[in-house]
This record gives C-alpha cells, sequence and structure tokens, in this order.
C-alpha cells in the first residue's frame, strides 16, 4: 500500500496528478486539519475523461477508484485555512485493515470476538467485517456490503499472516480482545446499538 501526505492550502488548492499502480483500486484519506465547512474534491481520470465527486470533509474519507488511471483532490479553502492529511492507496482489504489498525476507537464498531483467533466488525445482519484464521498461515477476510436494492455483496479475500496487512490484523484482535474484556466498554455497546449498526453500514462502504 501506498501513502502521500496531503496538503492543501488558498495558494495551492489542488495536488498534483496521481497515477494509480495497479492494485490500487481504493484510496483512504485520512484528514487531520479541515473546518466543518470544508468540502473535499475527488477527480478520477480515465482516457482523458474527468468525474469529480464533492464530499464533506469528516476525519476519515475513503473512495472507490476501480478502473481509473490517476486522480487529483482540491478543497473550497479560503484566506489562511489549510486542509492536511494522508492518503492511502490500495486493494479494499488493506484500506479497511489500515483504517481500522488506526482508528479502531474512533470507529465504535460493534466488535465479536469468535473462537479460533478471529474477530467481526458488525453483526451478521447487516454489512460487517470479518476476519478468520483460516489456518496456520493465513487469515481469510470478509466484506458483506448493503445494497440499494435491499440485498447484499460479499467479497472475501486470504491474507498471509506474516504479510504487514496480517501483522495489522494481529494487533487489531489484540485491541478487541482487550475491549471486550472492560465491562464497561460491552456495555456502552449494548445501549448503541442502532448507531452502531449504522456506523458499520458506512465503515464498509466506499464513496
Amino acid at each position: 500500500m501506498r501513502k502521500l501526505p496531503l496538503q492543501l492550502n488558498t495558494y495551492s488548492q489542488t495536488t498534483k496528478e496521481i497515477n494509480l499502480e495497479f492494485g490500487e483500486d481504493y484510496i483512504f484519506i485520512q484528514l487531520h486539519q479541515f473546518l466543518p465547512q470544508h468540502f473535499i474534491n475527488v477527480t478520477t481520470k480515465i482516457r482523458g475523461q474527468e468525474t469529480t465527486k464533492i464530499v464533506k470533509c469528516t476525519k476519515l474519507i475513503r473512495f472507490n477508484v476501480f478502473g481509473y488511471t490517476s486522480f487529483k483532490l482540491s478543497g473550497n479553502l479560503v484566506d489562511d485555512e489549510k486542509m492536511e492529511g494522508e492518503i492511502c492507496m490500495g486493494s479494499w482489504d488493506e484500506i479497511l485493515i489500515e483504517d481500522l489498525a488506526k482508528n479502531l476507537n474512533h470507529h465504535y464498531q460493534s466488535y465479536n470476538d469468535c473462537k479460533n483467533h478471529s474477530f467481526q466488525i458488525g453483526l451478521d445482519t447487516c454489512a460487517h467485517l470479518k476476519v478468520v484464521s483460516h489456518d496456520a498461515e493465513h487469515y481469510n477476510v470478509v466484506r458483506k456490503i448493503a445494497l440499494p436494492n435491499g440485498g447484499a455483496a460479499e467479497k472475501d479475500k486470504f491474507i498471509p499472516k506474516r504479510s504487514d496487512i496480517g501483522v495489522q490484523i494481529e494487533r487489531i484482535y489484540k485491541q478487541i480482545k482487550q475491549n471486550l474484556e472492560d465491562e464497561n466498554f460491552v456495555k456502552q455497546q449494548s445501549h448503541r446499538v442502532n448507531e452502531l449498526q449504522q456506523k458499520t453500514i458506512e465503515f464498509c462502504k466506499f464513496y
């Protein structure tokens, strides 16, 4: 997974065009500095044709750029305003695990710890991310998303445990296990079921 700094201001409102490499089908933007009135424009390009999506700034933003060859980012900054953060580019599993590893407590998802070194973010009945220890060498990462017509779709991928993403999964598992041992954490989740379900749907979705 590739990472680049993001720094925009009133004198430099747009990034240079960033060429996408093979396997970089998704981007993850983590903003460290922005204001409530800020929007970010994501302009993707393929064969000279450009498409722009405008999204209200939040701390975490993810985009599906599958099939595009490049993209650039811009903001609606005035006076001395700034927008700063980090851009990550990679596959869906790399992006979601990177997001989760950095922001586990920010998401406040519903965590379900299973046997055999496994965990699940979200409930079976709605969108969720499941990581199962498939064998001694691999994790199986399963992402379920909700479709506009009321249906659902799933993707899965096998991840070597000794890879960078496999090491991240191990850290996430340990943190979730600690969270579930905290009675206050578990009690808080039980009182926020509807909110947590919506957050999980958002977590599994890309713009």
